[in-house]
């Protein structure tokens, strides 16, 4: 996430402050409600979830009932789920 931000306050102060502090909620509703992400449609693993914050994608795993996250990125970019 660290990356994502520098790169948008690079382009547009104050926007990537505001971009991780939406990514931070979401991952912090997600807490709460680890089934509500979607399936991501590249990979068929029940606990492997994702959430979008336009144009950005967040796939994180449910184990037991928590979720960590495994990666953020943008949505325009392919997914490869081999890497």
């Amino acid at each position: 996430m660290e990356r994502v931000t520098e790169r948008l306050e690079e382009f547009q102060p104050g926007a990537g402050v505001r971009a991780a502090r939406r990514i931070r909620e979401r991952v912090s509703q997600l807490a709460f409600f680890p089934y509500s992400g979607r399936m991501v449609p590249e990979v068929s693993l029940h606990n492997l979830r994702e959430t979008v914050i336009p144009p950005y994608r967040i796939l994180y795993i449910v184990i037991q009932g928590r979720i960590e996250v495994v990666t953020l990125f943008h949505g325009a970019l392919a997914f490869d789920p081999d890497d």
